[in-house]
């Protein structure tokens, strides 16, 4: 598991280092960098160890999305990395404390991780901009939910989009990124789903405030409006082939969460398997976005 991820390393210091590469093109090997130590090491309670006065200069976001990171690294992949948005001498100090963390040749340690995280943290904060600022489970290319934020709670306004690994969000009174705010935003996902077999399929959405679900144009569930947390859910058969998949949701005020949740056959209800899920190779002026190849 280490040599690979020494060899990853070097590839990305390689491109780092210069100066007619551009920094970005070394985000796939440092995303399998940190799978490779997120592998060997429990990342999340590194993290979580930090001395009060590291945590104290990480933003509260930043804190409340560390459970995302284990398995954001472990399921991303560098087919399609992460544009990069940090700038060189960051990404030189960055590749510098990875090369710490390997240096002994063999699994990193807990302590020995909590201690170069600390040196990360320390004065750039880079954790934080690791975590906030390139998100891998949420970037423009990973995942296979096509994901629209807008400013506005009805769908429309200013929007970004960006794509999801899963419909799995529980923002508190955060706002989903540092562009739209805490308050009455929405977000539009679509996502294709592609079965072999026809089969019952049961959904739950589950949301603070308003959310629905549609496959194939029509709406399956309905849990709109004004609520705290809710759930609501339906059971559809579906056909073998592609479906489209569309979950709207807003955000009025305090508290924002949704969940998408869905069981195949006697499976419990969890997250749709990602090896079931691509992205819409088209869009809505396609008529069935799913269909376009």
């Amino acid at each position: 598991m280490i040599d690979p991820a020494l060899r990853e390393l070097r590839a990305a210091q390689a491109i780092v280092h210069d100066p007619a590469c551009d920094d970005d093109l070394a985000a796939g090997h440092l995303v399998r960098v940190w799978q490779a130590l997120a592998r060997t090491t429990d990342l999340t309670d590194a993290l979580a160890a930090l001395a009060p006065g590291d945590r104290a200069a990480l933003p509260p976001r930043a804190l409340a999305e560390l459970p995302l990171v284990l398995p954001a690294l472990l399921a991303a992949t560098a087919a399609a990395p992460p544009a990069w948005p940090l700038t060189h001498a960051v990404m030189e100090r960055h590749l510098d404390a990875l090369a710490a963390v390997f240096a002994a040749r063999h699994t990193p340690s807990p302590g020995r991780v909590r201690r170069v995280l600390r040196r990360l943290a320390l004065g750039t904060a880079v954790i934080a901009a690791l975590i906030v600022a390139v998100r891998p489970w949420q970037s423009a290319t990973l995942g296979p939910w096509a994901a629209t934020y807008y400013s506005r709670p009805d769908l429309t306004g200013t929007s970004v989009q960006r794509r999801d690994l899963d419909i799995d969000f529980d923002w508190q009174n955060l706002p989903p990124m540092d562009t739209i705010s805490s308050d009455r935003f929405s977000v539009r996902w679509d996502a294709c789903l592609t079965l072999d077999v026809a089969q019952e399929v049961a959904f739950q959405l589950t949301s603070d405030d308003g959310s629905r679900l549609f496959i194939a144009g029509s709406q399956v569930i309905d849990n709109w409006g004004r609520h705290d947390l809710r759930a609501r859910g339906e059971t559809v058969a579906l056909a073998p082939g592609v479906h489209h998949l569309r979950v709207e949701y807003f955000e009025d005020r305090d508290d924002a969460a949704v969940t998408l949740s869905a069981s195949f056959g006697a499976d419990p209800p969890g997250p749709i398997p990602a090896g079931l899920l691509h992205a819409p190779p088209g869009n809505d002026a396609d008529g069935d976005p799913c269909a376009v190849q």
